[in-house]
């Protein structure tokens, strides 16, 4: 996909993003993509749930993209597993607080729901709101060049210690 704006796109519900590899697998060469699959000069804004989504999909490349204004985490490595994705010259604006997973949410949301959630269930801002973020990397067999993010509370989480 290349050239494309997405506005108002996505809802707070798991798997509707304006982009969303899942479960794909191989998508560049060893899946026998010839040529790989990528995303180039998309213009992602004003959504209600991410900019690029990519779970179980690995060797995308996403390239000249820029996120603005969106909730919940904007460019998502969904379960940790995904490898050989590049992120190449990105950028992401303004990522804001989601509901979706705790990971969206920030500080002041968990506190502020606490007095409306289902059952004995009490958020703690520590560990269930760890704050949104713009580029949120969860393998770090993964390529990030030449990106840029700012206006979120996080603006990159990597979850690996190096």
């Amino acid at each position: 996909m290349a050239g494309v704006e997405l506005k108002n796109m996505g809802q707070q519900i798991l798997g509707s993003y304006p982009v969303h590899f899942h479960l794909t697998g191989d998508v560049d060469e060893k899946g026998g993509y010839d040529p790989p699959s990528y995303l180039d000069n998309l213009a992602i804004h004003h959504c209600f749930s991410r900019c690029v989504a990519i779970h179980g999909a690995h060797g995308l490349l996403v390239k000249d993209t820029i996120g603005y204004d969106t909730l919940g985490h904007c460019f998502f490595l969904e379960d940790g597993t995904e490898q050989r994705n590049t992120f190449y010259h990105n950028l992401g604006l303004l990522t804001k607080a989601g509901t979706i997973l705790p990971t969206d949410r920030n500080e002041a949301m968990c506190l502020s729901m606490r007095n409306n959630v289902y059952g004995d269930y009490i958020p703690i801002p520590s560990t269930d709101c760890m704050a949104v973020s713009s580029f949120w990397i969860a393998n770090p067999n993964n390529n990030l060049i030449d990106n840029a993010a700012a206006g979120a509370q996080v603006n990159w989480l990597e979850l690996w210690e190096l």
